[in-house]
């Protein structure tokens, strides 16, 4: 039974002892890649489950600082459902 892979060039590399070369390549399962990604959105809906199931509010930040989620209570003008405030700066020191 075959499977879907994607290839991924990474680089050529001299080969030894001629002039030829070889190439890096990369397979990347696609099967266990949809599986990952299933799980993904997945654990992403049941994270924004809890999120809304908390009446006073959530403010959701990632590493960086950046705001990645923030609930209803907390911003209530933004439309109904948890408000995705992707790509705005928490700044800290204030």
């Amino acid at each position: 039974m075959g499977s879907v892979v994607r290839l991924h060039l990474r680089s050529t590399v001299e080969a030894c002892g001629n002039d030829a070369q070889r190439w890096l390549i990369y397979f990347e399962d696609h099967g266990s890649r949809e599986a990952h990604l299933e799980e993904v959105r997945r654990l992403k809906a049941e994270m924004l489950g809890v999120i809304d199931s908390i009446d006073s509010g959530v403010l959701l930040l990632d590493a960086a600082g950046n705001i990645r989620v923030v609930s209803e209570p907390l911003c209530p003008n933004r439309g109904a459902g948890s408000a995705q405030c992707f790509g705005i700066r928490y700044d800290r020191t204030r």
